[in-house]
């Protein structure tokens, strides 16, 4: 997501890839060298009580909904990370690879 507006970003709506609206965009997380937006954390679960992160690689902004390529099963089947501000690099890992992303080496 290149040249994000942050604002808009933080009142997004999170949508699947197969069109289910999980909710809004919890905490936002940066890259922390070039300060992209990489990963949000929505809620899941039962009325919203815990939230998961979802990477925004391929990601689409448009009128306050943020699409993720991303089906909602694999969104709530995500690993349950505790969103404490920053990720390590294995929590990044575990995520990368639940998605189906390439890890950096």
């Amino acid at each position: 997501m290149a040249d994000l507006d942050l604002e808009q970003l933080h009142d997004a709506m999170i949508v699947t890839a197969d069109g289910h609206e999980l909710g809004p965009v919890g905490q936002i997380f940066l890259d922390e060298v070039t300060d992209a937006p990489v990963y949000v954390t929505v809620p899941v679960g039962l009325l919203g009580s815990r939230s998961t992160f979802v990477p925004l690689q391929g990601a689409q902004l448009a009128d306050g909904t943020v699409t993720v390529p991303f089906d909602r099963v694999m969104i709530k089947q995500a690993p349950l990370l505790d969103p404490d501000g920053r990720l390590d690099g294995d929590q990044t890992a575990e995520i990368n690879t639940h998605y189906g992303l390439l890890v950096p080496e």
